[in-house]
C-alpha cells in the first residue's frame, strides 16, 4: 500500500509527537506516491475521461474496452461514488469499484440532527478508507459542553481530538465556526488547535500561580547569605553544608579528585597541559528523546571518526595516507565503524589504503572527494562487511593502472552512489568474494585501451559468488581510445546485472574468462550498451569457459562493430538471448561465431550493416555452429530503419546441424529473409515471413535495354526489341536470393555469364527466356549459379 501524502510529508518522525524530532521525507516514498497518483490520472485520462452522475448510468454504458476507467460523482448513494475499472470486452462485462475519488478536500454538512457532543454529518463524496487520505471541513451548529464525537455518513462515531491529541474541552467547538481535520487512528484530529474561553481561564490561573511562586522564591532568597563575588571562582557549599563559599579552579579540581570523579590521567589538553580538559571517558551524553539513556561520550564517538581526528585535512593539498591508516587502526581495534568525510573536503592520497573488517567510508552525496596523486596505485582496498557511499574518486594525474576500489577475497560489501572520474579500473573484485553489491554509481573511465569500469573476478585465485551489479552509469572516452570494457566478468560463480547503462567503451558488456577461469551463470536484465565498439560480448579467451548466460531485454545500438557477439577461443555452453533490441550497428546485429546450446527468442534486429548496406546480416551464425535456435525474431526494416541487412538471418555455408529457425518476421532484407547454408540433416527452418530468399517484393523494373541487376531488384519486365542481356548478381554473394524475369516481346533473354541452370537440369548456360512473349522464370541463387526453379 502506498503511503499517503499526510504520512509522507508529516512534520515529525512520530506523527503528532514533536519530541520525536523533525521528519525528513524519503525520496523513494515521494516517488512511490507520485507514481501512484500519476497512475490514477493516466488511467483516467487515457480513456478520454469517463464521468457519470450515477452508478446506474455507468452500468448502462458497457461500450468500453477492458481496463477502461471511469468516475461516478453525484450519485444519491454516497458509497456508489468512486473510481471504477471496466472488466471484460467492449459491449460486455461489468464495472468494478477500485478506489475512492481522489479528492484532497471534502466538505461535511452538519445539519444539527445530532447533539452538541455527538455531531452527525454527511458528505456528498465517500470518505477514503485510509487514515489522513483527505482533509474534511465541518461546520459547528452548537457549542460543545465536553468531550465530543462526530459520525460521518452513518459510520462509527469518531472522538474529536485537538491537534495535540487531547479531548476537546467545553466550548472548544463554537457555534458558527468551521473546523478542518482528518481521520487518524479511529479519531477525528483537528488540523489546528482552537483558542477558547477555557484556555484563557486556565492561562490566567497559571499566571496567578506563577506570580505567587515568584513572591515566595524572592522571600526565600532574602534569607540566603552569599559571599562577595570574586573573579574566576566557583560557588560551592562548605564541608559542613552550613554556608556558601567561593573556590578557585584548582580547589574544584582537588575536590573532584578527592571524590574519585576524575583522575590525573583523565585531565588533558592537545598541548599536554594538565587541568585544561576532561576526557570523553568521564563525560556522559544524554539524548533529549523519550526513553533515552545516558552513555559515555567515548562510547558514542568510538564508531564514527573523521580524518581530521587523526591529523588529516580536506584541503586538496595534504596527503591523508597516514590519517586514513590511523583512523582504520582505531576503528578495527573498536570492532569497526565509519570514516566520515566532510562535505566539500578534498582528501589527497598518495598510495593505497587497506581497510579492515567492518570499516566503512561515507561521504556527503559526491561532495566529499578522495583524490589520488598516483598514476598506478590503488586507492581503497576494502575489508568485508562494509559500505562505501557518497564519495567522489578523482585523480590529479592520467591513470595507467590501479583501482579506485579493490575488493579482494571478502564478503558483504556495498558500494553505491559514488562517482569515479578518470580511473584505470573503477571497481574490481578478486578472489573468493561473496555477496557484493555495486549499484547506482557513475563511472567515467580513463581513455586507456586496457581500462575497465567494473571488473568481476580480475586476477588469479578462487572463484567468487553472488555479485549484484545494478543501475550503474559507465562511460568511456567520447572519442579516441575508448577503454577495454565497461563491465567485465572474468571469473564468477553467479553474477546478476540489471539496469546498467554503458557507452563509449571498447566492449560495453564483456564476459571473457581467461585461461583456466570459469564464469558460471550470468544474468543480465535490461542492460543498455550504446555507442561502443561492441555491445554485448560473450567471448572467452583460449582455455576460458562460460557456463550459462541469460540475457533478457538487452539494448545494443550504434556500435562500430557488432551489437551482440557470441563466441571466441574458449568454451561457451548455454546462452539465452531473449527479446533483444539491436539497432543501427555498423556490422552484424547478432554475430554467433562459437558456442553451443544458443537460443535467441523474440526481439527486434534492425538498421544494422551501417558501414555498408547489404554487406552484413541482421543475425549471422558462422559455419559449423550447431545446437541453436532462433525463434520469433524480427530482423529487417523497422522502427524507422529501412532495408540494410544482407539477410535477416544468415547461416553460413558449412556443417551446422541440430538447429531451428522458425516464426521469424524477416521484412525488407536486401538479399533475402533466411540464407540457410547449413548442411546438417537435423534441422528445421520454416514458418518465417518471408521465408528463404524472400526479399520483400518491390515494384518491377521494366527495361528496354540490357540490364545489370541492382541489389534491391526483385522483378524484371523485359520490353527490349531484340535479345536482352541480363547481368545477374554474384550467386556466391547472394545465396538464396530470388529474382523473377518476364518478357513481353518475342525475343530471347539471356545471362551475361554462363551461370544459369536450366529448369530441366544440366550444365549452366546463358539461356533464361525463349523468344516468346509472356514467358517468365523464377531464378534462385544456390551459392554457385542461378537455378531456374519455376518457369512457363
Amino acid at each position: 500500500m502506498v503511503d499517503l501524502a499526510a504520512s509522507v510529508w508529516r512534520d515529525f518522525t512520530t506523527d503528532g509527537v514533536p519530541s520525536s524530532g523533525n521528519w525528513t521525507p524519503y525520496k523513494s516514498k515521494i516517488r512511490q506516491w507520485g507514481t501512484w497518483l500519476e497512475g490514477i490520472i493516466t488511467a483516467f485520462t487515457s480513456n478520454g475521461g469517463l464521468i457519470y452522475t450515477s452508478l446506474a448510468a455507468m452500468n448502462a454504458d458497457l461500450a468500453h474496452g477492458a481496463n477502461s476507467s471511469a468516475w461516478v460523482v453525484g450519485d444519491a448513494t454516497v458509497a456508489n461514488n468512486g473510481v471504477y475499472q471496466k472488466l471484460g470486452a467492449s459491449g460486455a462485462g461489468s464495472w468494478s469499484r477500485v478506489a475512492d475519488l481522489p479528492y484532497s478536500f471534502i466538505k461535511a454538512s452538519n445539519a444539527g440532527t445530532g447533539s452538541a457532543n455527538a455531531i452527525v454529518a454527511t458528505t456528498a463524496i465517500p470518505l477514503p478508507a485510509n487514515d489522513g487520505a483527505t482533509l474534511i471541513a465541518l461546520n459547528i451548529t452548537t457549542n460543545n459542553t465536553g468531550a465530543a464525537t462526530v459520525a460521518f455518513n452513518g459510520a462509527t462515531a469518531l472522538p474529536i481530538k485537538t491537534n495535540s491529541g487531547s479531548d476537546v474541552q467545553a466550548n472548544y467547538l463554537v457555534a458558527g465556526a468551521i473546523v478542518a481535520g482528518y481521520v487518524s487512528v479511529g479519531t477525528f484530529r483537528l488540523l489546528s488547535d482552537v483558542a477558547s474561553a477555557a484556555d484563557r481561564a486556565a492561562a490566567e490561573t497559571a499566571a496567578t500561580n506563577a506570580a505567587a511562586s515568584a513572591a515566595a522564591a524572592a522571600a526565600s532568597a532574602g534569607s540566603i547569605n552569599l559571599p562577595s563575588p570574586a573573579a574566576s571562582t566557583f560557588l560551592q557549599r562548605n564541608a559542613g553544608n552550613s554556608a556558601y563559599v567561593t573556590q578557585t579552579a584548582a580547589q574544584v579540581r582537588a575536590t573532584l579528585l578527592a571524590a574519585g570523579l576524575i583522575a590525573n590521567a583523565d585531565v588533558f589538553d592537545p598541548a599536554g597541559n594538565a587541568a585544561n580538559g576532561i576526557s570523553a571517558a568521564k563525560l556522559f551524553f544524554l539524548n533529549l528523546g523519550a526513553n533515552a539513556v545516558a552513555r559515555l561520550v567515548s562510547a558514542k564517538l568510538d564508531r564514527v571518526v573523521e580524518l581530521e581526528d587523526f591529523g588529516g585535512k580536506g584541503d586538496d593539498s595534504t596527503d591523508n595516507l597516514t590519517a586514513f591508516q590511523y583512523a582504520n587502526t582505531y576503528l578495527v581495534a573498536n570492532g569497526g565503524g565509519v570514516i566520515r568525510l566532510r562535505r566539500g573536503g578534498i582528501y589527497r592520497l598518495s598510495a593505497a589504503v587497506t581497510l579492515g573488517n567492518a570499516v566503512s567510508v561515507l561521504g556527503d552525496h559526491y561532495a566529499s572527494i578522495i583524490k589520488t596523486t598516483s598514476a598506478t596505485a590503488d586507492m581503497l582496498i576494502l575489508g568485508g562487511n562494509c559500505v562505501v557511499r557518497g564519495v567522489t574518486f578523482a585523480t590529479t594525474v592520467t591513470r595507467t593502472g590501479g583501482r579506485a576500489i579493490g575488493i579482494d577475497s571478502v564478503g558483504q560489501v556495498l558500494v553505491y552512489e559514488n562517482l569515479f572520474n578518470g580511473h584505470y579500473i573503477g571497481i574490481q573484485t578478486t578472489g573468493p568474494c561473496s555477496l557484493i553489491w555495486i549499484r547506482d554509481n557513475s563511472i567515467y573511465k580513463s581513455a586507456n585501451a586496457t581500462s575497465f569500469g567494473i571488473q568481476i573476478g580480475g586476477g588469479a585465485g578462487a572463484v567468487g559468488n553472488d555479485f549484484f551489479i545494478r543501475d550503474n552509469f559507465i562511460r568511456g572516452a567520447a572519442s579516441g581510445t575508448q577503454g577495454y570494457a565497461g563491465i567485465d566478468i572474468r571469473q564468477s560463480g553467479g553474477t546478476y546485472t540489471s539496469g546498467n547503462s554503458i557507452l563509449w567503451c571498447g566492449s560495453a558488456y564483456l564476459i571473457d574468462p581467461q585461461n583456466t577461469q570459469t564464469v558460471t551463470w550470468t544474468f543480465s536484465i535490461g542492460d543498455t550498451c550504446d555507442t561502443s565498439t561492441y555491445g554485448f560480448c560473450i567471448a572467452p579467451a583460449a582455455g576460458g569457459s562460460i557456463k550459462g548466460t541469460f540475457i533478457d531485454g538487452p539494448w545494443a545500438s550504434t556500435c562500430t562493430n557488432n551489437g551482440i557477439i557470441v563466441g571466441s577461443l574458449g568454451n561457451i555452453d548455454g546462452t539465452d538471448i531473449n527479446n533483444p533490441r539491436v539497432f543501427n550497428n555498423q556490422q552484424v546485429g547478432i554475430n554467433v561465431t562459437g558456442g553451443a546450446f544458443l537460443n535467441i527468442n523474440g526481439g527486434m534486429v534492425a538498421g544494422n550493416s551501417g558501414a555498408s548496406s547489404g554487406t552484413y546480416s541482421g543475425i549471422l551464425v558462422a559455419a559449423g555452429i550447431s545446437d541453436f535456435s532462433i525463434i520469433g525474431v524480427q530482423s529487417g526494416a523497422g522502427v524507422g530503419f529501412g532495408a540494410s541487412h544482407k539477410y535477416g538471418i544468415e547461416i553460413a555455408a558449412g556443417a551446422s546441424n541440430n538447429y531451428i529457425v522458425m516464426g521469424c518476421r524477416l521484412r525488407a532484407n536486401i538479399s533475402g529473409g533466411v540464407s540457410d547454408g547449413g548442411t546438417g540433416s537435423t534441422k528445421q527452418v520454416g514458418g518465417n515471413a518471408p521465408d528463404i530468399g524472400g526479399l520483400d517484393r518491390v515494384a518491377p523494373t521494366t527495361t528496354n535495354v540490357d540490364l545489370t541487376v541492382a541489389s534491391s531488384v526483385t522483378d524484371i519486365i523485359v520490353t527490349k526489341g531484340s535479345t536482352c542481356t541480363i547481368t545477374l548478381p554474384s550467386a556466391a554473394t547472394f545465396p538464396g536470393r530470388r529474382i523473377t524475369i518476364r518478357t513481353t516481346v518475342a525475343f530471347t533473354t539471356v545471362s551475361a555469364s554462363s551461370n544459369v541452370l536450366p529448369l530441366a537440369g544440366g550444365a549452366a548456360g546463358t539461356a533464361i527466356l525463349a523468344a516468346t512473349a509472356g514467358k517468365w522464370a523464377d531464378l534462385i541463387s544456390d551459392g554457385t549459379n542461378w537455378l531456374i526453379h519455376r518457369a512457363n
